[in-house]
């Protein structure tokens, strides 16, 4: 259940949050009518069911009418986290609002979450732009009555960013107080709650696409993640291709670091049906909806797959109302919370042996102007996701508090600027361990740009060359490489095409060449039980052959996505139908949405089976 009032009443689609009205009525004054028609509307319809509430702390229109000054919390909250009125009052109404709940409603409320900002996921609209107030404390920050705030973060045509320009400080600074505030209001929410119920958020996404991911302001969201009062984390399915029919699904967040910081997380599912295609208020409509049920279907059942390899939970999120609105659906959505029931009391033991990891605050290194982003980091996530062999995903900075020894090869997908504790023990702690490096590792390290610094942590030497065109880059015939070029870096961030520079090529002649631009140079190489590809898009069969040389099992080599512990296996088929699995252990599978069909392997621990294209195939594991 949710209860969201929003800065105007609307969303960042322009449809209203909440039918029911807001209850914070003015400064001080509330009325909690609304939520009170709302809970007992959901308990009238859901007589035995126990509710998540989402209290939204935007100052609404009345607000802005009377302090026409202070920012909007909802389109710019970079500049409202230096708002102290705004967070003082915002703070003072989370805690009537939840002491009223729970003096109510209080038993048949288990979780609690607050937001603010654009799309209620904290996310800062004005893109970096400052009012008098942020100014202030930003040249408080530095003791400089007289700093500049930079207006527009790309100041040349590099996609790099040192740490030490006045860019990197403003928005790593930016990110910083976006946290704090998240934190503030977290403690201010236990002083009524005192960790009794689930408090979580929407926040830590690493998926976003350029340049966004960095003026969103949310990079910071580690501070969040290890602060003892947030319980659970939240985030919707990754989009964009993600939710294709003939492509992986996938998270927006680096999810496994949640367990390590004794986090849940639930996994929101919030696909556009076929159904969903339908005129809403102000003439809008949803651009990505599937075309039959079968789409549908199929998508929703690998992302129930994905939710259950990765020991989640999850819901079927209807956003505008009506997307399962058919028998069908409704057979289909049972069928699929028998299975996660049935497999909720089966072991599900972890099998993977890759780790994969992402730097949130080394995202600041990219500057605005390229979409490395997408295509080092969110295009990994994608292909790992077909190299046939599962893998976790982690912030960098949580490697120390791993088992070093569970893991076979450790992928690095943009470790630009780490820490100085984290580059050692990469270099110290793991140095027989098996390594892929992606992009420019360790390439802002410290307060400069340089090529020593990949070279120190890959152990290959390495050259930048810049360059006025796309390079491809080419491995076993297949060609990769960064592929969307710049972005001209304005308010309405307009794309100009072009091309990426600096590169990077390996001129190390003690390693083995992996992969080779156009013009030559090498752009991906092997040495030292550690891999290093400096181009962008890389194909799922380079990470396929990597994990296999660093002892992973391989299930498969088809490009099919993966998903399996020790109970289960699934794979989502793409571009044909037939599959051959080599399995760890003889084994027999039972398939759990046609359990006419059973395989047993044969003497290679091997199955085939035959499907549609496109198909997800869910099978429990038994052993012989």
């Amino acid at each position: 259940m949710f209860q969201m009032i929003v800065s105007g009443g609307i969303n960042s689609i322009k449809t209203a949050y909440s039918w029911y009205g807001e209850c914070w009525k003015g400064h001080g004054q509330y009325d909690f009518t609304a939520f009170d028609r709302q809970i007992q509307d959901y308990m009238r319809e859901a007589p035995e069911g126990y509710f998540y509430v989402q209290v939204t702390l935007d100052n609404s229109s009345w607000w802005q009418e009377e302090n026409p000054e202070d920012p909007s919390s909802f389109s710019l909250l970079g500049q409202a986290v230096f708002c102290d009125r705004w967070k003082r009052e915002a703070a003072e109404y989370l805690k009537a609002f939840l002491t009223y709940a729970e003096e109510k409603y209080g038993d048949r409320i288990f979780s609690y979450s607050f937001t603010a900002g654009w799309c209620t996921e904290f996310f800062c609209e004005e893109k970096g732009k400052a009012n008098a107030v942020k100014k202030e404390k930003w040249r408080e920050f530095l003791g400089d009555p007289n700093a500049e705030v930079p207006e527009n973060f790309c100041i040349d045509d590099t996609a790099f960013r040192k740490a030490g320009s006045l860019e990197y400080k403003y928005l790593e600074w930016s990110c910083n107080a976006v946290a704090d505030t998240i934190n503030f209001f977290g403690a201010e929410a236990q002083k009524v709650i005192k960790h009794q119920k689930i408090l979580g958020l929407f926040l830590g996404y690493i998926d976003m696409s350029c340049p966004t991911q960095n003026t969103w302001l949310t990079n910071a969201y580690e501070k969040c993640w290890a602060n003892p009062d947030f319980d659970m984390v939240y985030s919707p399915a990754a989009y964009k291709e993600n939710r294709f029919l003939n492509y992986v699904s996938s998270f927006q967040q680096a999810v496994d670091s949640l367990a390590v910081h004794k986090k849940l997380y639930l996994h929101e599912m919030d696909h556009r049906t076929e159904l969903a295609k339908y005129a809403r208020e102000r003439g809008t409509h949803m651009w990505d909806c599937y075309d039959t049920q079968r789409e549908s279907f199929q998508v929703l059942r690998r992302e129930l797959a994905l939710t259950m390899e990765h020991h989640a939970t999850y819901w079927w999120f209807d956003f505008m109302g009506g997307y399962y609105n058919t028998p069908e659906y409704e057979v289909e959505l049972r069928h699929q919370l028998d299975i996660f029931k049935r497999l909720s009391y089966i072991e599900r033991k972890n099998v993977s042996e890759v780790a994969v990891f992402v730097d949130p605050m080394s995202f600041l290194s990219y500057q605005e102007n390229s979409d490395i982003f997408t295509e080092t980091v969110r295009m990994s996530l994608n292909e790992l996701r077909r190299c046939g062999t599962p893998y976790d995903v982690f912030n960098l900075n949580d490697l120390p508090l791993l088992d070093k020894n569970k893991y076979k090869l450790y992928v690095f997908l943009n470790a630009v600027h780490p820490k100085p504790e984290i580059a050692e023990y990469i270099e110290n702690e793991l140095k027989d361990k098996y390594k892929f490096f992606v992009g420019a590792p360790g390439y802002g390290f410290g307060e400069t740009l340089s090529t020593e610094n990949i070279t120190r942590l890959t152990g290959m030497h390495t050259e930048a060359f810049s360059t006025d065109r796309l390079v491809p880059a080419f491995y076993k015939g297949k060609e990769f490489g960064f592929k969307n070029g710049n972005y001209i870096y304005t308010r309405e961030y307009v794309s100009r095409g072009g091309y990426i520079t600096p590169l990077f090529a390996i001129t190390d002649p003690t390693a083995e060449t992996l992969a080779q631009y156009d013009n030559g140079k090498v752009a991906c190489a092997y040495k030292d039980r550690t891999f290093y590809c400096a181009a962008g898009n890389i194909p799922y069969t380079l990470f396929s052959d990597a994990a296999e040389r660093a002892g992973a099992h391989i299930y498969f080599k088809d490009g099919h996505g993966l998903s399996v512990t020790s109970s289960f296996l699934a794979v989502n088929t793409i571009g044909n139908g037939t599959c051959t699995v080599t399995m760890p252990e003889d084994c027999m599978l039972i398939d759990l949405y046609d359990e006419g069909n059973f395989y047993r392997t044969d003497e290679n621990r091997r199955f085939t089976f035959t499907s549609e294209v496109n198909d997800s195939k869910l099978f429990l594991i038994r052993k012989r």
